[in-house]
Formats: C-alpha cells, structure tokens, sequence
C-alpha cells in the first residue's frame, strides 16, 4: 500500500511540474545558498546481510539509526533541514545557493566562506558511526578541502571523524583519539571534478573503512574508541580550530547528506548507491575502431628540441629533515607519525666517511641516539644539560659503528665543572661499540688527559699527558687519529698524547660530560 501510495505522490509531483513549466525550475535552480554542492551525506550502524562483497543491491540501513539527513530539497539561507526526525538543523554560512543535484536539488558551496555549522548533540557523539555524502567537486582545494568534520579534546586538535578531499581526487577519512593517535586512509581510486561521487566513511572499532560509489576501496585498523568532544560542532563543507580561523572550504556540490550512529555495512553503502546512481548520465561510448589505413603525412625532418637548463635533483632527505623538525618544535604532528619520521630519517643517515655534524637545527640531528635523555640542541652546540655520578649519557652517531681508520676533529668546552680538587672531565669516544666497549679520551679539570679504553663494561687507561687546566676547557678544537693500533690525540696540531691497542678495529664517535655540564660542536670525520 506505501509504495502504491509513494508511485501516486511522484505522479502528481511530476504534473505539478508539468503546469508550472520550465521557467519555475530555472528559478530555483539560481536560488541564493552556496557554490558547491553536497548531495546526501549519512552516518549509521553495521547490518548483518547475506549479499556477497561487491553486489549493488542489498539491505536498506535502518531508520532508527539515522541521525542526520539533509537533502536540501526545502532548504533556505538560514538552515538546513534535517529529515531523520532529530533536531540537527544546520544553520547555513555564506551565501550558498541552491543547484539541480543527483536527484532534485543539493547545496553550492563556493569554495570561501560557505560552509554548514551543526550544533553539538549527543547523537551525533555515537561509538559507531556512518557519513555518506552524493558530492560534485568544481575545482580541489590547494591543500585539502573538508566534507564533513568532527574535531576532538585532544592536544593537536585532531578530528573525532573526517572526510577530506586532496587535489587530484583523493579521498581521505581520518579518526584519531584524545591522546593524538591518528589513522588515516586513503581511498584507492580518485574521483574527478565536475562528476558526481557517492561518497562514504564508517567506523566500529577497530575497523575503519572507505567507500566511493558503492565499493570498498579502503580499509584500517584504528584500535581505540572515537574520543569525542562535547564543546565541538559538526562542520560541513568546512574545518575549524580552537585557536586558528576557518579553513579547508569546499567548493562543490553536495546532496544526500546523512549520518547514522552505526557503522554500515558493504551492502548497505551499495544500497544507498544505487537508486542515485540510476540518475547518472550514461558513460560516453568508446570512438568506434577505424580499420582502413590512415593517411601519414609526408616525412618531415624533426625540429630541434631546446632543453631547458638542469637542475640539481631537490635534497629530499634535506627537506624530510626540515619538516621533522618543525613538527618537533611546533609540536605540528603526533608523536607516532614523528617516530615514523625519525625512523626513516636514521635508516638513511650517512654510514660513509667523511662525515660532518654541525647540530644546526634545535632537535637531535638524524642518525643520533643517547642513552638518556639529558641533550640539547642549539647555536650549533650538542649541549649536556644534567650529570651525575655513575651514570653514563653518551650521544653517539649509530651509523658510523663500521668506520675504521679516521681522523675525528671536535671543539669541547664546560664553563661550569668543579674547580681541583674535585673531578670533573669532558669525555669524547671513538671506535666506540656500544655503552660497555670502545676507546675514549678524557680532558679533565686537573689538566690531566687520558687515553682509555672500556672492554665488557671494565676501564683501563692507556697512556695519560698533563698539561694546564685552561687547556682542557677553553674551547679550541682537538684532533683524534685513529690508524689500525695507534691512537693519537693532538690540539692545534701539537701532539698530546698517544697509545698503541688492537682491541677495537672500528666503531663510531660519541661524546659525554662527567660531573659537570658541557658542549660539543664542529664535529668532523674525515677518512685516512
């Protein structure tokens, strides 16, 4: 009886329009609201279903799970109206207008300032959630541009659920939680501008997934529950910040907006497609295949090609260092995605000689570890900032542990270590192995200076020098040679100190103070 009644009311919509004629709609169509536009956009829970993966039709997504739907059909300048029955009218920004959408009318945004602003309510703060959208982009955004956002408590102000649009067509959901753990994924297929997209998100953790027109093209684990935030609205078309301005403005067409508090399923999302997706223009048919020979046109003799002049090829590795360390210091990134970084950053530092370090930058440099956490790094200096007894702190370069045969020049300074009698030393290590094995030099405040060696965590002097203390704390740079047994140690270019010992054929280069604070900088390593 409904669907007798539904095909009845279609019938006398299409004669009203019939009467009023075509001059009626083309007014419509121009009517004042937003220049993109957003056609269907849902949100809802998983259904258990007996369709196949791939197959267009399937269940119908509960009603009861709906808790946003807008298809713009009664829209005005001031609101959007929601059909799930639920108080989420969303109140419009800009001047968007009202366009011929998917399937009757959807909403224009411009791209600038138009955008839709819900209100916080609990239903639209669920543990599960659906958002589908029909879209049209006009044109990509530079950077990114936002279709729906919900944005949480946490430090980065990361997004509760996202849908992003990138240039080039690709679509992005992003989730994270309160703690700045954020997953990203990517859809494997791009949409195109001026086309209309069924797009859709869903979420019941730990399964995060993508959908464009009805197809799965995108999965991920997110194991951690949707950290929601009670002071933040729904954005639509638009992204908001607590301390920057508004941004990401979309500029397209939007229709069919919902969201449900539940995650769909594959065949619901396919449900939801395909009655839309029969309002789709037919594909264009391929050119017909000619099969007479073509006419060539008479040889002529290629015109010369002006190269254009070449270019150094861009210091990736360079660029990646810069970005990691502004999302250090700006705190820009999650903490996850700066270990990535970091990660990627150690596995292609330098392991070949020569070698220079000159801490440049205010974050430990690439290819550098210590045993705990006491350095920092600024005015070109690696600076040791807490020491106490027994402890060991060494900052040492990982990839060098294969160099052999090497000269290693570096400036030492401590402006605050204990006066004679007590001791206090800056210690720098080569052929060092690791915290229990290698060879080191000690410039201590006596004006002794020592050649050691630690073998299994056990140390041993080598050979020791006694010069004054003013020369074992003012800063001028040192040089230590190392060539198969002989180890030399000069300032100036004056020999100070030397020894003879075969235990340690190789290893890299690390520094520490003992008992005091101190400095390190022009580090160099050059090959004999």
């Amino acid at each position: 009886m409904e669907m007798v009644m539904h095909k009845m009311n279609l019938l006398a919509g299409g004669l009203i329009l019939a009467l009023l004629g075509p001059a009626w709609a083309e007014q419509a169509v121009h009517s004042p609201l937003a220049q993109g536009e957003k056609d269907g956009i849902e949100i809802a829970s998983p259904q258990v279903t007996s369709q196949k993966p791939g197959q267009r039709k399937g269940k119908k997504p509960r009603k009861n799970a709906l808790v946003l739907h807008y298809e713009f059909e009664k829209a005005s300048p001031a609101a959007a109206r929601n059909l799930s029955g639920r108080e989420n009218n969303g109140i419009v920004n800009g001047k968007p207008r009202i366009v011929r959408g998917i399937d009757g009318w959807a909403l224009r945004l411009d791209g600038i300032n138009d955008y839709i602003r819900v209100r916080r309510t609990p239903a639209l703060e669920p543990k599960k959630i659906t958002v589908a959208a029909w879209v049209k982009v006009r044109e990509f955004h530079p950077q990114f541009s936002v279709l729906a956002r919900k944005r949480n408590r946490s430090f980065h102000q990361n997004e509760t659920f996202d849908l992003q649009i990138f240039p080039g067509g690709i679509v992005r959901a992003v989730i994270s939680n309160t703690n700045g753990i954020q997953t990203r994924l990517d859809a494997s297929v791009r949409i195109a501008t001026g086309l209309w997209h069924h797009v859709a998100m869903t979420f019941s953790e730990p399964e995060l997934k993508l959908y464009i027109d009805g197809i799965l093209v995108g999965s991920r684990n997110h194991p951690y529950p949707l950290a929601h935030n009670s002071e933040t609205d729904l954005l639509i078309g638009a992204t908001d910040h607590a301390e920057y301005p508004m941004g990401s403005f979309m500029k397209g067409d939007i229709d069919e907006l919902r969201v449900y508090r539940a995650a769909l399923s594959e065949s619901e999302i396919a449900t939801l497609y395909a009655p839309k997706a029969a309002q789709l223009p037919p594909k264009p048919k391929p050119a017909p295949v000619i099969l007479c020979p073509p006419k060539f046109p008479r040889w002529q003799p290629p015109q010369p090609i002006a190269h254009p002049p070449s270019r150094p090829a861009p210091d990736l590795l360079g660029e990646m260092e810069r970005l990691y360390r502004e999302g250090v210091r700006d705190e820009a990134a999650s903490p996850e995605f700066l270990k990535a970084m970091r990660r990627i950053l150690d596995g292609q530092a330098s392991r070949r000689l020569p070698f220079s370090e000159n801490f440049d930058g205010d974050t430990m440099p690439p290819g550098w570890k210590s045993l705990l956490d006491v350095w920092a790094f600024e005015n070109g200096q690696a600076i040791q900032v807490r020491s106490w007894a027994d402890t060991r702190f060494t900052l040492f370069y990982a990839p060098g542990r294969d160099w052999q045969d090497y000269s290693f020049t570096f400036t030492a300074r401590s402006d605050a270590w204990f006066t004679p009698p007590s001791r206090s030393s800056l210690r720098i290590y080569f052929r060092f192995q690791d915290r229990d094995n290698g060879y080191y030099l000690d410039l201590i405040n006596t004006g002794e200076i020592t050649l050691s060696i630690r073998q299994d965590g056990k140390e041993r002097i080598l050979r020791s020098a006694k010069t004054d203390y003013d020369r074992v704390r003012n800063g001028l740079p040192w040089q230590i040679t190392v060539n198969g047994n002989t180890l030399l140690v000069f300032q100036q270019g004056k020999l100070i100190v030397q020894a003879r010992d075969a235990t340690f054929s190789s290893g890299t280069i690390g520094m520490e103070t003992i008992h005091a604070p101190g400095s390190f900088s022009g580090i160099a390593v050059e090959p004999l």
